[in-house]
C-alpha cells in the first residue's frame, strides 16, 4: 500500500473521460459545489471518478502500476507499507465450492454458500465500531462493571 500525490496530465483528459483513474471518496460537500443547494444531498461520502490530480492517494501498488501504465505521474510519495499477500483462504473456498456443487439439497448449496460468505464478512468486519452495552439492575452487578480501581 501507498500514499502518493498523482498528477493527471491534461492530455490523458479526453482519452480517459468516460473513465477516469485513481476514484476518490467525496462527501456531501462537494456534492453541493457540483450541483447547488437546490438538489438532495446524499448523506453519505460517495466514490466519484475525477480527472483531477490527487494529493495523498492511498492505494494498492498494483493499482499504482497501472494507473503509470495509463499514463498518470507520480508528484510524491509519503508513505509504503510493506506486507506479505498470501492466498490463505483459497483451500477453504475451493473446497466448499466443490462440496456446493456437489450437493444434492437446496439447504447443502446454501449451507456452503454461506460457509464462504461468512468468513468473508468476518475478515472484512470492523471490530473498532463495536459498542459493548451492559444493562444493570442493581448496585452489585454495577460494581461488577466498574474497574477495580474505581
Amino acid at each position: 500500500m501507498l500514499e502518493v500525490d498523482l498528477e493527471y496530465p491534461h492530455d490523458l483528459h479526453d482519452s480517459h473521460n468516460s473513465y477516469p483513474l485513481a476514484p476518490s471518496s467525496y462527501s456531501k460537500n462537494l456534492y453541493r459545489d457540483l450541483y447547488g443547494e437546490h438538489r438532495k444531498r446524499p448523506n453519505t461520502t460517495k466514490l466519484i471518478p475525477t480527472l483531477e490530480n490527487k494529493k495523498n492517494y492511498i492505494t494498492h501498488y498494483r493499482n499504482l502500476q497501472l494507473y503509470t501504465n495509463l499514463g498518470m505521474k507520480i508528484t510524491k510519495v509519503h508513505r509504503i507499507l510493506e506486507f506479505h499477500q498470501s492466498p490463505w483462504l483459497a483451500t477453504y473456498i475451493q473446497f466448499n465450492t466443490s462440496r456446493r456443487q456437489e450437493a444434492r439439497i437446496d439447504f447443502e448449496k446454501k449451507f456452503f454458500k454461506l460457509m464462504c460468505n461468512s468468513v468473508f464478512g468476518k475478515t472484512m468486519e470492523n471490530l473498532r465500531n463495536r459498542v459493548n452495552i451492559k444493562l444493570v439492575n442493581n448496585e452489585s452487578s454495577l460494581k461488577k462493571c466498574f474497574p477495580a480501581f474505581l
